[in-house]
């Protein structure tokens, strides 16, 4: 009996703690929406307090990072490409002569060092004046 009991006990406890911890999430999803909520509307009446100056400046200044992090990421995909379409024509042309490139990796550093270094002065003398990554990104 006693064992039936503090069983008893103790589901009840368990009952009481779960929901407690229920309870104490809602009110915390209720804060939070109420914060939010309040917020946005500041925002939307145009709060200056909220916005300070100096982290317009700063976000700006982030994303035009990103943009030309992005930019360069695009370019050196491209520059990867050409690379490895170049290896392939170049072990193809060994191959037709009865050589083939024994070593692919350094002969693909080497070309893509090659290609990395004309890729902007090839893309800058034409008519896009930038790479391909900064034409899409920064525009």
């Amino acid at each position: 009996m006693r064992i039936l009991e503090n069983n008893n006990e103790e589901v009840k406890k368990e009952q009481e703690l779960k929901e407690d911890i229920i309870d104490t999430k809602e009110t915390i999803e209720e804060i939070l929406e109420e914060d939010v909520i309040s917020s946005s509307e500041e925002i939307l009446v145009g709060d200056s307090s909220l916005l300070e100056e100096g982290t317009e400046k700063n976000d700006s200044k982030i994303m035009k990072f990103i943009k030309r992090v992005l930019a360069s990421a695009i370019d050196q995909i491209i520059v990867i490409a050409i690379a490895l379409l170049l290896l392939v024509i170049f072990d193809f042309v060994l191959r037709a002569v009865g050589f083939y490139v024994a070593q692919r990796q350094p002969i693909f550093f080497i070309i893509y060092v090659l290609v990395n270094i004309v890729y902007e002065a090839i893309c800058s003398s034409t008519k896009l004046k930038k790479t391909i990554g900064k034409k899409t990104i920064l525009k």
